[in-house]
């Protein structure tokens, strides 16, 4: 799912994908376009550390040394799974001369917002699908598989049913961060890059 700028003044999208709920973009009616030219463009995630909780189990029906067995994830999924991953950044940008258009790409796509420099300053938020599933499902199925010792045949008294990863000093591996960028009427914005900070919970599902 890639979500998309959403103005509430009603100003056309670039492109016109699917967006998470409650996905806006608010156009700011008293800020101040900044002294640099040309301009900037910032992100900025909330206080308070994003949480993923991630639900796992060795696959069914597996013969063999239980060292070896292989783990699966089975929730969240689908949509529930996109809305876990999702952070509502807050979102600054700022042109003496205009903004042109300003852009966030990673691992929810890319999503652009046009402006065709009828706005000196914006700001507000959007929701961003802000980890790759796949590198989160590999901390949690990893964590998994290193018990296949202690959690074989069902014995679950030496095997703990979660574990936790303060993912907020290091990247989830294999997850690109989530770039800004933009472009002010009389030159581009300096591109800024960002890890989100993440709390990932990885639980032994029965």
């Amino acid at each position: 799912m890639r979500p998309v700028f959403h103005l509430l003044t009603g100003l056309a999208l670039t492109a016109a994908v699917p967006a998470v709920a409650n996905n806006h973009l608010s156009v700011g009616q008293e800020a101040q376009p900044g002294s640099s030219a040309p301009g900037f463009v910032v992100l900025r995630q909330p206080q308070a550390d994003h949480t993923i909780t991630i639900n796992v189990r060795p696959v069914a029906g597996q013969g063999g040394d239980p060292v070896n067995h292989v783990w699966e994830r089975t929730d969240p999924a689908g949509n529930a799974y996109t809305e876990q991953r999702s952070i509502r950044w807050n979102a600054t940008a700022s042109c003496d001369e205009g903004i042109d258009w300003i852009r966030i790409t990673g691992p929810g796509g890319t999503q652009t917002q046009t402006f065709n420099g009828s706005r000196n300053a914006i700001s507000g938020f959007t929701m961003y699908d802000s980890f790759d599933p796949d590198a989160l499902d590999a901390v949690c199925l990893n964590w998994g598989q290193s018990m296949n010792t202690a959690c074989a045949n069902g014995d679950f008294r030496n095997c703990p049913p979660d574990a936790s990863f303060d993912e907020s000093r290091r990247a989830i591996r294999r997850s690109e961060p989530i770039r800004v960028s933009g472009r002010c009427t009389n030159g581009n914005m300096p591109p800024e890059a960002y890890r989100p900070r993440l709390n990932l919970i990885c639980q032994r599902a029965q």
